[in-house]
């Protein structure tokens, strides 16, 4: 018999698939879920407040979450009482890993104070601290911070961080320089009658390119407004329907389908707040209550797509209930038990790698113990409810293609008299050597993990064990088309690079002399030929590699969160006028790091390994002859040519690629830099490839122009899609051109435009890159890596979300041959997949005759 469709969709959404249960540490405060080994599955970290620890869980091949590390954070590392209470995932060496930022609380009368330290994926999955440097005392006096988030609050382009000051009653910003390191920066009061700010949220609503603070106190909910870069209006309260007493938690989202941001509140009494279509003027559309039975002590609230459809649902963790209770956009609510006490949610990571948003639930009131769950990891049993449904036809890896490929690069070292670049790989044992030309010539495997390397002589030099101080003479012995390194002899020094390491090595061969960076500490060792230390210099901004120029007899260091070659005196002095910063020149290094760096005595000429993958060489402050080193990774976009059954892909590094031939198998490789060079605020951000003119178009990322290139790498000068699309708001993600009458078609994280000018908001589900036109709908990846988003055309307001047999998700999608869809897939290994589409019927798609 065939059910009514209502009453089938309360039967779907009443069943779960079981929880899986963690045990972390004690007390638990918050719990954050990353690929942090980079293998396809979703790990775990989780802040415990009562022991002073942030424990690393990788999944393993069960599925499971054993502990693989426990860290102790905070200033006093000693004394358990530095309490972790929240966690940030980013990447700060830019290496495509993540890394963690902690916020400990501190307790004043234990003698631990506030603080913000920064640990750093070693690439396998575990982390070292940054040491006392890096530990920020966010605080003076018996204040006590609670959550922060990220944004830019002070106009240099590096991430800085918002915190709220419970009992301060006050936003405190902490200044990043793109390091891992913060200072103390300005005091936002808040001004409320009741306790301090207990959360907030970081988002521009207005657009301006100015990062707001959208925060509650007990008893209020205030918007603070990024007038200019670093300046802040005063707060403004919004009226809300029932004057609260005991708000906990605030999150920003488009919840109701009509393509403004709203805001929702969770209050301890148990309800939530929400006002639809925020404003930074402090103004909605009005504000209504959601309650529900399980609604109990509510700590935390965050938006999650649970259920089939588009729009958004809340997530409400029910402190004095256990539970969880899911707010579902059509007005029905699920409660799903949790361990005792649940703190925080966290609804953006996948750990089953079925495609859907799971719950992350960091329990409080476990404490440890092993009859009740510390995290509980709850799956979304719903599948995405889409009209049509990818048939994977072919998946065809993209390791093989090109002569060179070394990913996440992280030193440099140069030959000398034969000018050959050597690249120490992300697993940082392995050698890899290259030409002027991008080919791979010598591989060698080092039995230690090198923290520095230099050249004297063609396959000869010292080298820097990355976690002991000895510093080794090796020379490389090639028989045949094998390579193997011999060592001769070590020097040995005393100093402790904290958990970091070591990650830089310089020489001058006139004095006799080493330079050793520690970018744990921020030091630089000063050491004579038999590894007596000389001078310790302090360095403001860590240095990850050393070059010794011996023409300008100055110390270069370079730094993966930042787009410059910094200058020293032997003796530790910042030179300022002989430091060349390329952020101040090119757009491109404002997001763009440096992670080697390495001077040519024969020429007297600087070479720079950058964190987007390109060897390039520093001459005036200029760019010459750049060389990609790894152009399979961090793809911005990609098309397809109809005419010519070729694919071209964009990568950060400066560089498009063409693949064509057999399985796509043959490729070419063409530089972007004629065109950053001719205009140094162009910044690529997407491509598409024009059959008409049989041109390859690259977008730039901050205004509606496009570079256009022959498709044999020719610079033709750019072409301005204004009249096509008028004024865009936002960086843009995605660009792709299509069937008229539209032209052309640009995306941001949060719209759509497309000509003639008009523009079609929708949700910000995304700020991944790329999208694609394909019969008159439009593809691109979701904000969650394991799905697309499908609209049916530009202007439906329907999204639809298609999941992708790709733990990895997308990193470019385009139309392809016959009709089909072209994916790109990120994570370990870089793969072109081949879909076929298949339209569902809504019988089909609902089961209703089951």
């Amino acid at each position: 018999m065939r059910l009514p469709a209502m009453l089938l969709l309360g039967l779907f959404f009443s069943s779960f698939a079981n929880a899986l249960d963690v045990l972390s540490g004690l007390t638990p405060q918050h719990a954050v879920m990353a690929d942090f080994n980079r293998d396809g599955r979703a790990d775990l970290a989780v802040a415990n407040a009562f022991d002073d620890t942030v424990k690393i869980h990788l999944q393993n091949t069960q599925g499971l979450f054993p502990e693989t590390q426990s860290i102790r954070v905070g200033i006093n590392p000693i004394s358990p009482a530095n309490f972790p209470r929240f966690l940030l995932v980013t990447d700060i060496n830019r290496d495509g890993y993540s890394d963690l930022i902690v916020l400990c609380s501190g307790q004043f009368s234990l003698g631990a104070k506030p603080s913000v330290q920064t640990l750093l994926n070693d690439r396998t999955g575990k982390f070292g601290r940054m040491l006392a440097q890096s530990t920020t005392d966010a605080f003076t006096g018996e204040e006590f911070p609670v959550q922060f988030a990220p944004g830019e609050f002070t106009g240099d382009e590096y991430e800085d961080l918002a915190i709220c000051n419970l009992d301060g009653k006050a936003v405190r910003i902490l200044e990043g320089n793109g390091t891992g390191l913060f200072k103390v920066g300005q005091e936002i009061s808040i001004d409320t009658s009741g306790e301090g700010p207990q959360d907030l949220f970081v988002y521009d609503q207005d657009r301006d390119g100015l990062e707001d603070l959208w925060i509650v106190t007990s008893n209020a909910f205030l918007v603070v407004r990024q007038i200019s870069p670093g300046a802040f209006a005063t707060p403004v309260a919004f009226s809300l329907s029932v004057t609260p007493d005991s708000l906990r938690a605030v999150t920003l989202a488009e919840l109701d389908g009509d393509g403004e941001v709203d805001a929702a509140l969770a209050d301890a009494d148990g309800r939530v707040h929400v006002l639809s279509g925020v404003d930074v003027q402090g103004n909605s559309f009005g504000v209504s209550t959601r309650d529900a039975p399980s609604l109990s002590g509510c700590s935390d609230i965050t938006a999650v797509l649970w259920d089939s459809d588009t729009v958004l649902d809340l997530a409400v963790t029910n402190r004095t209930g256990n539970s969880v209770t899911i707010l579902l956009s059509t007005g029905g609510a699920q409660s799903l038990p949790t361990g005792n006490s649940p703190r925080r949610v966290e609804g953006d990571a996948d750990f089953d790698g079925d495609g859907r948003n799971d719950l992350i639930v960091a329990n409080e009131g476990d404490s440890g113990d092993p009859g009740n769950p510390d995290v509980t990891l709850i799956p979304n049993p719903n599948t995405p409810n889409a009209s049509i449904q990818l048939v994977l036809e072919s998946d065809i890896l993209l390791g093989n293609t090109f002569d060179f490929d070394v990913p996440a690069a992280q030193g440099l070292g140069l030959s000398e008299g034969n000018e050959r670049y050597w690249l120490i790989d992300s697993s940082r044992t392995m050698l890899q050597e290259t030409d002027s030309n991008g080919s791979e010539k010598i591989t060698v495997q080092f039995p230690f993990e090198i923290g520095g390397i230099h050249f004297t002589d063609e396959h000869e030099g010292y080298v820097l064990e990355r976690d002991s101080s000895r510093i080794r003479r090796f020379e490389i012995e090639t028989e045949g088309s094998e390579s193997h390194v011999e060592f001769d002899s070590s020097k040995s020094f005393v100093f402790d690079p904290g958990e970091i390491g070591f990650s830089g090595l310089a020489y001058d061969e006139e004095q006799k002399e080493f330079f050793v960076s520690a970018p744990g500490v921020g030091k630089i060792l000063r050491l004579d030929e038999d590894g007596n230390l000389l001078t310790e210099i302090e360095t403001e901004v860590p240095a990850w590699d050393l070059a010794w120029d011996e023409g300008a007899q100055r110390i270069l260091a370079v730094n993966p969160g930042r787009g410059e070659i910094r200058a020293y005196s032997r003796t530790g002095i910042f030179d300022s006028g002989e430091t060349i910063s390329l952020a101040e020149t090119y757009q491109l290094f404002e997001s763009v790091g440096m992670t080697g760096v390495a001077w040519y005595e024969d020429s007297d000429r600087t070479f720079v390994l950058t964190t987007a993958g390109t060897l390039i060489e520093v001459e005036g402050g200029g760019i010459v002859d750049p060389i990609p080193t790894s152009p399979s990774e961090n793809i911005l976009g990609m098309d397809y040519s109809i005419d010519r059954d070729e694919i071209y892909l964009l990568n950060s590094s400066g560089f498009f690629v063409r693949l064509e031939g057999e399985d796509y198998g043959d490729s070419e490789i063409f530089s972007l830099w004629p065109a950053i060079v001719a205009d140094p605020s162009f910044d690529p951000a997407g491509l598409a490839y024009d059959d008409a003119s049989d041109e390859v178009l690259i977008a730039d990322r901050n205004s509606p122009i496009a570079a256009r290139f022959s498709r044999s790498g020719n610079f033709l000068g750019f072409r301005d899609f204004s009249a096509e699309v008028g004024s865009i708001e936002g960086p843009i993600l995605g660009f792709d051109l299509i069937e008229s009458p539209v032209g052309v078609c640009f995306r941001t994280a949060n719209a759509l435009y497309y000509g003639p000018p008009t523009e079609a908001f929708h949700p910000p589900y995304s700020n991944r890159g790329d999208l694609t036109w394909l019969d008159g709908a439009v593809y691109y990846p979701s904000l969650h890596s394991g799905e697309l988003i499908y609209l049916a055309s530009p202007d439906s307001p329907f999204q639809q979300r298609i999941s992708l047999e790709s733990p990895g998700g997308a990193e470019g999608v385009s139309r392809g041959p016959q009709g089909k869809l072209l994916v790109l897939t990120g994570g370990g290994a870089v793969s072109l997949q081949v879909h076929g589409i298949a339209t569902q019927s809504a019988v089909e798609r609902w089961n209703l005759y089951d």
